[in-house]
């Protein structure tokens, strides 16, 4: 997570910088999770443009979520989604 929200603060004037912060994410994590279940999101995002809007001194926030499920003696008896999120200053 923190590796994703570093790149998304120092790619305030890359073409896509929600893309390369999510692309971080995703091959931080990709040793241990199915990257088809984890969902990235990162923010603040203008769905009129499609783009992150990141501004100098701004605070951009990356969350990931992922699902888990505790199995107990063949049954499941706890299941959801785990999130993690981290905030970082834009340079």
């Amino acid at each position: 997570m923190r590796a994703g929200a570093r790149q998304a603060a120092v790619s305030r004037i890359a073409s896509d910088p929600a893309g390369a912060a999510e692309a971080r994410v995703r091959s931080a994590a990709s040793g241990s999770l199915d990257d088809a279940d984890l969902d990235v999101t990162v923010t603040p995002y203008d769905p009129q443009s499609g783009q992150a809007k990141f501004a100098q001194g701004g605070d951009v926030t990356v969350t990931a979520t992922y699902p888990y499920s505790i199995n107990l003696l063949g049954f499941v008896v706890k299941s959801g989604r785990l999130t993690s999120q981290t905030t970082e200053r834009v340079e």
